[in-house]
């Protein structure tokens, strides 16, 4: 009996502490699989339940992993491009300032499941995109050939983006489709208008088709094309979602004096 309190109880702790660790580590893999099976059906418009509140860190973890791997790929066959940019973290500082801005927008809609850790994990989860920009046209084409093929890239991301942020709002956020484009047209409009006020519009564009500016700006086909397929449209989508916007939150306003009025009833 001495011998079996002395000798098998350490012996069981330790075996203990080893199924312990192994079943952490287990489930560690069994996160990582789920999340990168969430990642899957996110970007093909299924429905996922990402454990935010069980394992935040992890998410904004992977999101900005994804990011970075996003901007590496940009620009990874662009010798000219900044250190800062090479490594991705770009990317990085992309999701947070542009989350937050949409997070701003959105926020007084009244969404449901709306926190800025939501909206970065979904700024990360949209990074996969991003990932054909790796493709180095530039290295197996002429020039002008990889221009129209970069353009065609930054479209069909472009357009991906825009309509998962539209699902993530009526699907998560569970806001009506009118309200869903408000909150999505409205602040993409004005970065728009205002990138084309200051003079910056071909930067940008050069930025995330890797273009460069010089051949874009120099280029009479290109502003026009600019102007007919960016700015004109910025404009009447903003004006359409500003009246769209304004419309919601007079309702919204108009529904919480009915219920004060009720309550104090």
């Amino acid at each position: 009996m001495y011998f079996k309190a002395v000798l098998c109880k350490p012996i069981k702790a330790i075996m203990g502490q080893q199924s312990a660790t192994w079943k952490r580590g287990n489930t560690n893999v069994d996160l990582a699989r789920n999340i990168l099976i969430e990642q899957y059906r996110f970007l093909r418009f299924q429905p996922i339940q990402p454990k935010l509140k069980d394992h935040p860190f992890v998410y904004l973890t992977y999101a900005i992993l994804a990011a970075l791997l996003a901007g590496v790929g940009r620009h990874w066959d662009k010798p000219e491009a900044l250190l800062f940019d090479k490594i991705g973290l770009s990317s990085v500082v992309y999701i947070f300032v542009l989350g937050t801005i949409l997070w701003i927008f959105a926020k007084p809609l009244k969404p449901e499941n709306w926190s800025l850790l939501s909206i970065y994990v979904f700024m990360g989860f949209c990074s996969p995109c991003a990932y054909i920009y790796a493709i180095p046209v530039e290295m197996v084409m002429d020039f002008w050939p990889s221009v129209g093929v970069n353009l065609v890239l930054l479209l069909i991301v472009s357009i991906w983006r825009l309509v998962l942020f539209f699902h993530h709002l009526t699907r998560v956020g569970k806001l009506k489709r009118s309200r869903a484009f408000a909150a999505m047209a409205l602040p993409i409009s004005i970065a728009v208008i205002a990138l084309a006020y200051l003079g910056l519009t071909f930067a940008a564009l050069a930025g995330m088709s890797g273009i460069p500016e010089e051949e874009l700006g120099t280029d009479l086909f290109a502003n026009v094309l600019v102007l007919l397929l960016l700015v004109f449209p910025a404009i009447g989508c903003g004006l359409a979602a500003l009246v769209v916007y304004i419309g919601a939150l007079i309702e919204i306003f108009g529904q919480g004096n009915d219920a004060s009025v009720s309550s104090e009833k």
